[in-house]
C-alpha cells in the first residue's frame, strides 16, 4: 500500500527562465525498516541563454532541506551550477553548501551533541572536450579540480586543513534518441 506521497510544480517564465517547488513526506525513506516518517522539500531556478559564437549558458539554484534525517530534525542544502558550452566544449561549475551533523561524518571525538547540523562544502570547476562521436554515443576527455570545506569542527576531524582533490576523465555519454 501507498505509504508516502510528494507533489512537484514547475513554472516556465518566459523563454529563458524555469521555477520549481517539491514537497513530499516519505515513509522509511532510507529502507531501514523503521517508521521514520521524513518531510523533503526543494526549490529550484534554472535559466538558459544563447550566446554569441554558439555557445550557450545554464545555470541551476537549487535549495531543498530534509527533516529528521540521521537523527538531524532538520538538515538544509543549497547547490549552484554553471555550464558554458559549444556542444563540443564544456566549461562548468558547481558549489555545493549543506548541513551534515558529526554522528554522519563519523567525526571523532563526537562533540556534546553528535546529531547538531553543521556546514560543509565543495567548489568545483572543470572543462570537457568531445574528441568523436560514435553513432548515438559521444566520446570526451577532461578534468576538474575541487576544494571541500568545512567549519572547525569537522575540519579538525579530517586532518586540520581543506581537502583538495582533482580528477582527469574518459567520458562516454548517449546525447541522441535510440529508436
Amino acid at each position: 500500500a501507498p505509504d508516502s506521497v510528494g507533489a512537484r510544480v514547475v513554472q516556465a517564465l518566459g523563454r529563458h527562465y524555469t521555477l520549481a517547488a517539491s514537497l513530499a513526506y516519505v515513509n522509511d525513506p532510507e529502507g531501514t525498516g523503521e517508521r521514520d516518517l521524513v518531510l523533503r522539500a526543494s526549490v529550484s531556478a534554472y535559466a538558459r541563454w544563447d550566446l554569441p559564437l554558439g555557445w550557450r549558458a545554464h545555470a541551476t539554484l537549487i535549495w531543498g532541506g530534509i527533516s529528521h534525517y540521521d537523527d538531524a530534525a532538520w538538515l538544509d542544502s543549497m547547490t549552484g551550477e554553471v555550464l558554458f558550452t559549444d556542444w563540443s566544449n564544456a566549461l562548468w561549475g558547481r558549489l555545493e553548501v549543506l548541513q551534515r551533523t558529526p554522528a554522519e561524518l563519523r567525526v571523532s571525538p563526537l562533540p556534546a551533541d553528535p546529531n547538531a547540523p553543521d556546514w560543509v562544502g565543495a567548489v568545483t570547476a572543470g572543462y570537457t572536450r568531445k574528441i568523436v562521436g560514435v553513432g548515438p554515443v559521444d566520446f570526451s576527455v577532461g578534468a576538474s579540480g575541487t576544494l571541500n570545506f568545512m567549519t572547525d569542527t569537522f575540519l579538525n576531524a579530517y586532518g586540520g586543513r581543506p581537502i583538495v582533490s582533482g580528477k582527469l576523465f574518459v567520458e562516454a555519454r548517449v546525447i541522441k534518441m535510440l529508436e
